[in-house]
């Protein structure tokens, strides 16, 4: 079992240095070798002190712009955590990581301040545009899980402190899960719906045609959380427009207008086989990429692609290969 390394306080590293200034036998040596790595490393962390309680201080500043990548809050306390851990880091050792003692400024300390940052990123995004059920609710759930922050050093009463800040934007989640209970229910209705519309015989709602789509979209649309149903309803919208101009296209008394026209529509093709289909990218342009959901998407419109257009799409591809062929020998 690899054994964890000792920890040393600042009194504990100043202490070994100004011991060793007046032993009648240590005087004797030069030890500047020893002591200037040791003097660094007090310089170092007075200086990190001073940026990590600034950091901390803005861990609940206003978020301009939602993007973890772009934060640069949460960009300060990134770069604080990694002076701990870059290799060879002065402060690799050292806890509290303060030049005053008792002190609550640790590493773990900045790793919860890192966490508590990106759950604020996070709800602020969902409070400014539509994201995705499952997003939602891991917010929600992350709020309850936030890891307890430490008053700073000038905070003077509990209600302008640190921890009072975090929790008065905690209990904006309160509203948000109101807003997703009340309007959950309409959710699961229109995935019934649209397993129906596998068989043209159970589809209720018409979810076989571009109006009836529509019409769903329009009431999905009006929930303030974007669902697994409503993208799979986009991009079957855009994979029935394609079905209709490429069947008229492909009318025996109907000639190519044109090379461009035919691979314009075996392009959207690979688009809507790949999720990233004009009305479904709409949709969720804004939205970070799930795998999940791309594999479930992806599933999903093969499926309907071979029941709805089972030879047209290869029937495309293989005219669309030979034109181009044809082209180059031209």
């Amino acid at each position: 079992m690899e054994e964890e390394e000792a920890l040393f306080s600042y009194d504990d590293i100043k202490r070994a240095l100004d011991q060793a200034c007046p032993h009648e036998v240590l005087m004797k040596f030069d030890l500047s070798h020893w002591s200037s790595p040791l003097d660094l490393k007090l310089q170092k962390n007075e200086e990190f002190e001073i940026e990590a309680w600034n950091a901390l201080s803005r861990t609940v500043d206003e978020v301009d712009e939602p993007s973890r990548n772009s934060d640069p809050v949460l960009t300060k306390l990134y770069e604080l955590r990694d002076k701990i851990d870059a290799p060879g880091s002065l402060l690799a050792n050292v806890s509290p990581l303060a030049k005053s003692i008792p002190s609550d400024m640790t590493k773990e300390v900045i790793e919860n301040a890192c966490q508590t940052r990106e759950w604020i990123i996070d709800f602020v995004q969902i409070e400014r545009r539509r994201e995705r059920v499952s997003f939602v609710e891991d917010v929600i759930r992350r709020a309850f899980q936030l890891p307890l922050m430490p008053c700073l050093p000038n905070d003077t009463t509990d209600e302008t402190s640190l921890p009072t800040k975090i929790g008065e934007i905690v209990s904006r989640v309160h509203d948000l899960d109101s807003i997703l209970s009340s309007h959950i229910h309409i959710i699961p209705q229109y995935q019934e719906y649209l397993t129906q519309s596998a068989d043209a015989y159970t589809d209720s709602k018409d979810l076989r045609s571009v109006d009836g789509i529509n019409e769903a979209l329009d009431v999905l649309a009006s929930i303030p959380l974007l669902s697994l149903v409503e993208e799979k309803l986009a991009i079957r919208k855009d994979l029935l427009l394609w079905g209709k101009e490429v069947t008229i296209m492909l009318d025996d008394s109907n000639k190519f207008s044109s090379f461009d026209l035919l691979e314009k529509y075996c392009t959207t093709f690979n688009c809507i086989l790949g999720g990233s289909s004009t009305y479904r990218s709409e949709l969720t342009k804004e939205l970070t990429r799930n795998e999940v959901i791309e594999e479930e998407i992806c599933r999903f419109i093969h499926e309907d692609m071979n029941s709805m257009y089972n030879d047209i799409g290869p029937k495309v591809t293989k005219i669309y290969s030979e034109a181009t062929a044809w082209k180059k020998r031209a």
